[in-house]
């Protein structure tokens, strides 16, 4: 009975010990990751002392446990929030257009390329006449003048309706009573 005791003795005390080693190399393990954690400059005593508490901690625990992996493992890789473009405003959106119309009246040239217009005009004189007509070029540059400056002056009036009406966008029914009014007063 005495022997029994005296191993079961031995075995209680060789726990303690082992229970002991292993709560002392826990505790280096987060002594030694709380260093890693403040400090950026490690010198070699460190080194060697994170090297002894490594060798401790391999002895005392010769299988380590696998750390549990995250969940989601793309929310370790970014973890910053995306971030919105910001949306522009109406006030800067009628900013660039009035920007825009500016340039545009600046320019001296054509808005309608010389090209299509002739195709146009060309297609329209055809369905016109039996004999094709020719025209000149100082013909063909008046009549795309007149048309451009038409078309822009239609514009204008019936963009002027739209902002009457408190919106930002052209629409049909705007151009078609630019029309109506047109017709019922006359030119303006």
């Amino acid at each position: 009975m005495s022997t029994a005791s005296s191993s079961n003795a031995r075995n209680g005390d060789e726990e303690s010990d082992e229970e002991s080693n292993l709560t002392a190399a826990f505790e280096a393990a987060a002594i030694n990751a709380t260093h890693r954690r403040s400090s950026t400059l490690v010198t070699s005593d460190d080194r060697e002392e994170e090297e002894e508490d490594a060798n401790v901690e391999t002895v005392n625990n010769p299988t380590p446990e696998p750390e549990p992996e995250p969940e989601n493992p793309t929310s370790t890789v970014n973890t910053r929030p995306t971030r919105r473009r910001k949306q522009t405003t109406p006030l800067s959106r009628h900013q660039a257009f009035a920007r825009e119309v500016r340039r545009l009246q600046m320019n001296p040239g054509f808005m309608i390329p010389r090209l299509s217009f002739g195709r146009v005009v060309r297609e329209i004189l055809m369905r016109q006449s039996d004999p094709p007509l020719r025209m000149t070029m100082g013909a063909l540059e008046g009549l795309q003048t007149a048309t451009e400056m038409y078309l822009t002056q239609r514009f204008e009036d019936a963009y002027m309706l739209t902002m009457h009406r408190g919106r930002v966008t052209l629409e049909n029914r705007d151009m078609a009573l630019m029309t109506y009014i047109c017709q019922k007063f006359g030119q303006l």
